[in-house]
């Protein structure tokens, strides 16, 4: 069994976020494996950067504040982005 059907199973099916369309084909499975890796990336540069940050100072406080300052553009930028998508109309797109 092919993974975009198990996924489509445990997601809601034709209407879940791996529904046939634009997820299938050799151009699917690639958008699919680099959202995987990249999100594998970033995970691994975060553990990274606060092993490597808390064994240089054996600070906690400045391993969350790196967090802190690692969250920021989300933080700034999501409700922003989400006034934009509530206001802009899809059926333009």
């Amino acid at each position: 069994m092919k993974f975009l059907d198990v996924a489509n199973q445990w997601f809601g099916g034709s209407d879940g976020p791996f529904r046939r369309g634009s997820t299938t084909g050799i151009a699917g499975g690639i958008d699919l494996n680099r959202t995987v890796f990249m999100s594998a990336g970033q995970w691994i540069q975060q553990v990274t950067l606060g092993w490597l940050l808390y064994d240089l100072t054996g600070s906690s406080v400045l391993l969350g504040a790196l967090n802190g300052l690692r969250a920021l553009p989300f933080l700034i930028a999501s409700p922003i982005a989400g006034v934009v998508a509530d206001r802009t109309d899809r059926k333009r797109f």
